[in-house]
């Protein structure tokens, strides 16, 4: 094989060394902002939760205030 040849395909592999290593960088963090999406999602619906636990006890506490007006 010529020298032009030759030092193309080590270029080659070289580019090629390096796509896998960014690939494999891009799938950690690809896979560290899903796990932190999906904590973020569990704060969210834990939230939302806890805002209707809470106006389920304050429209059922309401009633029983008025009902102590009336007693």
């Amino acid at each position: 094989m010529s020298g032009c040849v030759q030092q193309a395909l080590a270029e080659r592999h070289q580019l090629q060394d390096q796509n896998t290593q960014l690939q494999h960088r891009l799938a950690d963090v690809f896979s560290q902002r899903g796990a932190e999406d999906t904590h973020r999602e569990e704060h969210i619906t834990t939230s939302t939760d806890q805002d209707k636990r809470y106006l389920n006890y304050m429209g059922r506490h309401r009633p029983l205030s008025l009902l102590r007006l009336f007693i």
